[in-house]
C-alpha cells in the first residue's frame, strides 16, 4: 500500500510541475485493508476545479486501466473498458466497485479544457480522494510515422490510458490534439498485420503547447515463423487447442471433416464453425437440399453420437473482381454468412492463439472475411489445399490470402499418395460403416488423406517433415497485375507421412468415447429411415426428409446399433416406425437375446415398444431386420410401462 502511495505522489507531482497545482500532497489518502468495513471494489472522489477556481460542473471523466488501448487497427476512440461519469454542482466526481490495478482518470469541460491523472489501487478494499484537481487548456502531441522498408502503409499513433488516436497522413505526419498536461506513453502501429508497434514511454505534454516526438520507424514482422527441428516441422502458434474453422467445397470426398468432427466429439477440438460455399438466391433450405451428400454425412454422424458438431453456414458464392483502380488492396468483399463467422472468430484470437482455417475449397470466403477486417490476418492461421491453375479457381482470392495471412499450403504438385489397404476396427454404427466404405476401399476413387494434412499435423506433430517459404508468380484467369506473386509457407513433396495420417484417422474414428452415449427420455434420430421417402404412397409423415438427403431404411438382414445410459434394469425401447410390406425386427442389449416385434405392412408410421435390461453403465442397443425393410424414424429409452 505504501509503494502505491509513492506511486500515487510521483505522478502527482509530475502533473503539477506540467499543469500547475492541482492539489497533490501529502494528505492525499489510499486506504484500504480491515479499518475499511465497505465492499464492492475499490474507490476513488475528488473534486474538479476550472482555471478561475469554479467549481467544475461541466466536467465529463472518464477511467480507464493505465495500459489502455484500443483495438490496434481501430483509427477512432474506444468505449471498451471505459467507466464514465460526471462532476455534481459542486464539481465533485466518485467511481466505486473498481478492481484493484492502476487506472487513468481523463476529466474534460468540452475541447478546451482537460486534466488526467492516475492512481492505483493496491486491493479492492483501497479507497482514493484526490484534492481539487485544476483543469487546463490541453497541448497536442505531433511526429511523423515511417517504415523501414520505405513503403507508405496506413499507421496510427495514440496515447495509452486515453481514448485519443490520429491517423497518419500520406507522408507518415500525426496530430494528436487535446492531449490533457501530463506524462504519457504513446503507441505506433499500422493498420496492417504482421508490422512491429513502437512504443515510447515518459513523453511530456505541457497545457497549450506542442510536444514533437520526431520521426517513428516501424519494422515489419515476419508472418509464418516456423522452424525444423527433430525431424519435424514447428509452426509458432498451431496447436490444438487453437479455435477451427473448417472451410470445404463438400464434406464428403475428403477425410479431415469425419477427422475433426470425432476430435470435437471427443473434447480434443474447438470446432467453432463448418463452412460450404454459397449457392446463389439460395433460401436455407435450398442451401441443404444443393449440400445433401454433405448434410447426409453430417446426419449420420450425430446419430452416431458425435456431439460439438457445429451446424454448417454458407461461405461466398461468386469470385472476388479486381477494381477499376488494378489495386488488389482495393478489392470489394464479397459478404456472407461464413466470412462474418471468420471475421468474428478470428477477431476473439490472438496473434500468440490464432483461429486456425482448414480451407479444402475456394478461399473466397476467406479472402472477403480478410479484406472486410484487415485486423484478423495475423490472428487466424489458413492451411489451405489448392492448384495454382486449377480451372474455377478463384485465384484473387488466393492472392489475397498469401499477401495477408500467414498461409500455408499443401498440395501445390498433388503430392497426395495412394495407401494400401486397410481393415480397421470401428464402432458399428452407420457412419463408422460410411467411413470404412469410403476410406478403407481397395479402389477408392480419390486419395482422400491429402486433403487431412493440415489437420492431421495439428494432433501429430511427426507427419510433416519439411517446409519453405515460396514464391510464385500470381496466375489464372483473373490476372493481379504484371509481377503480382503468391507468398505462403510450402509444404515439399514428399514431406508428409501420408501412412501416418491413414493410421492417426482410423484410431481417432475407432474411438468408442468419442460416439456419447444417449440417456433415458432422449429422441435418439434413427440411422436409417424413409427408404420409400420418394414414393408418393409412402410420403406420410417422414420428418420433412426426402429424396437424397433421406438415410437410407434397414433393409431386411441389416442392423443399426445406439450406445445408451441409464440405471441397472429394465427399460421400454420405443421405436417409431414402419414397413412397407409386412415383416419383423428384433432389438435389444447386444450380448442378451434380442426381442422379436411383428409389423404389419402400413403407410404411416406408429409407435412399438420393446422391453431390454441394461447394466447401469453404457450398453449397445442393437435393431435389426429379419424380413422386410425397416423405416426407423427416431428410438427412445423410457422407464418401464405397468404390464
Amino acid at each position: 500500500m505504501r509503494a502505491a502511495a509513492r506511486s500515487l505522489l510521483l505522478i502527482c507531482a509530475a502533473l503539477a510541475m506540467l499543469s500547475g497545482p492541482i492539489g497533490c500532497g501529502r494528505d492525499i489518502a489510499v486506504a484500504g485493508g480491515a479499518t475499511d468495513t465497505e465492499t464492492g471494489g475499490a474507490k476513488a472522489t475528488g473534486r474538479i476545479l476550472l482555471p478561475g477556481g469554479a467549481a467544475a460542473k461541466c466536467a465529463m471523466l472518464e477511467l480507464r486501466a493505465v495500459e489502455y488501448l484500443k483495438d490496434p487497427l481501430e483509427s477512432s476512440p474506444s468505449t471498451r473498458g471505459t467507466r464514465k461519469a460526471q462532476a455534481d454542482a459542486q464539481g465533485r466526481f466518485h467511481f466505486d466497485s473498481i478492481p484493484a490495478g492502476s487506472y487513468r482518470i481523463e476529466m474534460r469541460c468540452g475541447d478546451s479544457l482537460a486534466a488526467v491523472v492516475e492512481a492505483t489501487f493496491a486491493d479492492t478494499a483501497a479507497r482514493l480522494d484526490f484534492p481539487a484537481i485544476s483543469l487546463r487548456h490541453p497541448g497536442q502531441v505531433t511526429g511523423r510515422i515511417r517504415y523501414a522498408d520505405g513503403a507508405r502503409r496506413p499507421s496510427l499513433a495514440r496515447i495509452y490510458g486515453l481514448g485519443i488516436a490520429a491517423l497518419a497522413d500520406s507522408a507518415g505526419a500525426f496530430v494528436l490534439a487535446g492531449v490533457p498536461a501530463g506524462v504519457h506513453g504513446l503507441s505506433f502501429s499500422s493498420r496492417l498485420p504482421f508490422q512491429d508497434s513502437v512504443d515510447l514511454a515518459g513523453i511530456p505534454v505541457a497545457p497549450d503547447s506542442t510536444t514533437d516526438v520526431g520521426e517513428v520507424v516501424l519494422g515489419q514482422r515476419a508472418r509464418q515463423v516456423f522452424d525444423l527441428s527433430g525431424g519435424r516441422l514447428h509452426l509458432e502458434g498451431f496447436a490444438a487447442g487453437n479455435p477451427i474453422i473448417y472451410d470445404n467445397d463438400r464434406f464428403d470426398n475428403t477425410a479431415d471433416d469425419e477427422f475433426l468432427w470425432v476430435q470435437a466429439s471427443l473434447g480434443k477440438a474447438d470446432l467453432r464453425g463448418l463452412i460450404l460455399p454459397g449457392v446463389p438466391g439460395a433460401d436455407a433450405e435450398s442451401f441443404r437440399a444443393f449440400y445433401r451428400p454433405s448434410f447426409r454425412e453430417l446426419e449420420i454422424a450425430r446419430h452416431a453420437g458425435l456431439r460439438n458438431i457445429p451446424e454448417p453456414v454458407a461461405g461466398v458464392s461468386g469470385r472476388l473482381s479486381l477494381p477499376a483502380s488494378g489495386r488488389w488492396e482495393d478489392i470489394v468483399p464479397l459478404p456472407s454468412p461464413g466470412s462474418a463467422l471468420i471475421a468474428a472468430e478470428a477477431a476473439k484470437a490472438t496473434p500468440e492463439k490464432p483461429l486456425l482455417v482448414f480451407a479444402g475449397g475456394p478461399m473466397t470466403t476467406v479472402a472477403s472475411a480478410v479484406l472486410s477486417d484487415p485486423a484478423i490476418a495475423e490472428r487466424m492461421i489458413v492451411f489451405a489445399t489448392f492448384n495454382f491453375n486449377r480451372p474455377g479457381e478463384d485465384t484473387l482470392a488466393v492472392y489475397v490470402a498469401s499477401q495477408r495471412c500467414r498461409l500455408v499450403e499443401w498440395g501445390t504438385a498433388f503430392t497426395w499418395d495412394t495407401l494400401a489397404k486397410v481393415t480397421p476396427l470401428l464402432p458399428g454404427n452407420r457412419f463408422a460403416e460410411a467411413v470404412a466404405e469410403r476410406y478403407a476401399a481397395a479402389n477408392h476413387p480419390f486419395r482422400f488423406f491429402g486433403d487431412m494434412a493440415g489437420a492431421a499435423f495439428l494432433y501429430d506433430g511427426e507427419l510433416l517433415t519439411g517446409a519453405r517459404p515460396s514464391v510464385v508468380p500470381a496466375a489464372g484467369k483473373q490476372p493481379v497485375g504484371a509481377g503480382a506473386e503468391y507468398g505462403f509457407l510450402d509444404i515439399p513433396s514428399g514431406t508428409t507421412g501420408f501412412a501416418g495420417i491413414q493410421r492417426d484417422f482410423f484410431a481417432a474414428v475407432g474411438t468408442a468415447d468419442a460416439y456419447h452415449p444417449w440417456r433415458v427420455g432422449d429422441t435418439i434420430p434413427a440411422e436409417g429411415y424413409a427408404l420409400h421417402a420418394t414414393d408418393t404412397a409412402f410420403k406420410v409423415d417422414t420428418s420433412g426428409e426426402a429424396g437424397s438427403l433421406a438415410i437410407h431404411a434397414l433393409p431386411a438382414g441389416d442392423w443399426a446399433a445406439y450406445r445408451v445410459q441409464a440405471d441397472s434394469g429394465d427399460w421400454d425401447l420405443e421405436l417409431r416406425c414402419r414397413m412397407p410390406d409386412s415383416g419383423w425386427f428384433q432389438a435389444g442389449r447386444v450380448g442378451d437375446a434380442l426381442a422379436r416385434q411383428d409389423v404389419p405392412m402400413a403407410p404411416y408410421f406408429n409407435l412399438r415398444r420393446v422391453r431390454v435390461h441394461l447394466t447401469g453403465g453404457v450398453d449397445t442397443l442393437r435393431v435389426e431386420t429379419g424380413a422386410g425393410a425397416l423405416d426407423l424414424e427416431w428410438l427412445r429409452l423410457q422407464p418401464p410401462s405397468s404390464p
